[in-house]
């Protein structure tokens, strides 16, 4: 008995395995290209960049007696600016 099972169980394996269609040939994966792939790191450089500087600008308008914070501000535009513009 255990020999029939396991003789179905190979056999329905087997058969399922080799009723798959065949796939036709694929088109190569590429790569993006070194320029595309700059442009996205830096955007999303940037976008944090621009984060920290809202929140910086929050900061710096809640108590603008903070000569730190205020640096910190347009240290942050000064690396937008150069970086992201």
């Amino acid at each position: 008995m255990k020999r029939i099972a396991l003789f179905s169980a190979a056999v329905l394996i087997f058969w399922t395995a080799c009723s798959d269609q065949p796939q036709g040939p694929r088109a190569p994966l590429t790569r993006p290209s070194a320029a595309l792939t700059q442009n996205l790191v830096t955007a999303t450089v940037c976008v944090a960049y621009a984060k920290e500087l809202e929140g910086a600008k929050g900061q710096a308008a809640s108590s603008p007696d903070k000569a730190v914070l205020q640096q910190r501000v347009a240290a942050l535009s000064a690396v937008i600016a150069d970086a992201c513009r």
